[in-house]
């Protein structure tokens, strides 16, 4: 473990809280979750079934880092977490998320071909991924390999393109917080409000919403479809019968 983490253990410090004797300066220095939704340093984070998370009050005080990890049960499939300031907090709010390290599971049933992380954000003060520089390296392991990244739509779309097996677990970032370390920086500053979605893409697309997505037609559009494809059958019946008479 890393010195720029404040982190004890979780099942020790609640033994010891239960007996009482554990210093109370102690016990406000600790700042570590890992239940949804999770309260620190001036923002409620919440999470679904499915991602599991530990926030840590950083060494540095305008940073909060966040190990994460996601099974992925269906193709195509997103998850969403949320940062919003707490209202009227008089603490000391952080202006920076970095996840340290990740762990991804592809249950889906396909192969991954590309991965994205995507910031949403609900007020006019944006948050963003800080730079391709401050991203995690393209991850490399058995059954996955993550070729490249890209940094779009104003810094908040983060597109890593490559391959995971179905059934294969991905290993992202090295549990460094620091900025020289392999991880993810997300920059929030006073006033953001925001959530993190990560989704999955499967198919030869290279990308959610690519060529190999199938993009269902309106009710309408394939009723039309439908009539158009029967009056061509019915055409080309009549040509078959009249080439009969003949």
């Amino acid at each position: 473990m890393f010195s720029g983490f404040k982190k004890v253990s979780i099942a020790a410090g609640a033994a010891v809280f239960a007996l009482g004797v554990l210093p109370n300066s102690f016990a406000t220095a600790a700042a570590i979750q890992n239940t949804s939704p999770a309260t620190i340093d001036g923002w409620n984070i919440s999470w679904g079934t499915g991602v599991g998370l530990t926030v840590t009050q950083d060494t540095n005080s305008n940073q909060v880092d966040v190990e994460k990890s996601a099974t992925f049960t269906a193709p195509n499939q997103g998850y969403q977490i949320t940062f919003a300031p707490v209202p009227g907090s008089t603490g000391t709010s952080a202006s920076e998320f970095v996840i340290p390290d990740e762990t991804i599971v592809n249950n889906s049933g396909s192969a991954f071909s590309s991965f994205s992380f995507i910031l949403i954000n609900k007020s006019s003060t944006l948050a963003t991924f800080d730079s391709v520089a401050r991203t995690f390296i393209p991850p490399t392991g058995s059954g996955y390999d993550y070729t490249s990244v890209s940094l779009t739509s104003g810094n908040t779309i983060l597109t890593y393109t490559g391959t995971q097996g179905n059934g294969i677990t991905s290993f992202w970032g090295n549990g460094d917080p620091s900025a020289s370390g392999d991880n993810l920086l997300i920059d929030a500053p006073a006033g953001s409000d925001f959530a993190l979605k990560e989704l999955s893409a499967s198919g030869p697309g290279g990308s959610p919403g690519g060529p190999g997505s199938v993009v269902p037609l309106p009710a309408a559009a394939s009723q039309s479809l439908a009539g158009l494809v029967g009056l061509a059958l019915i055409g080309l019946r009549r040509q078959l019968k009249r080439r009969r008479l003949a």
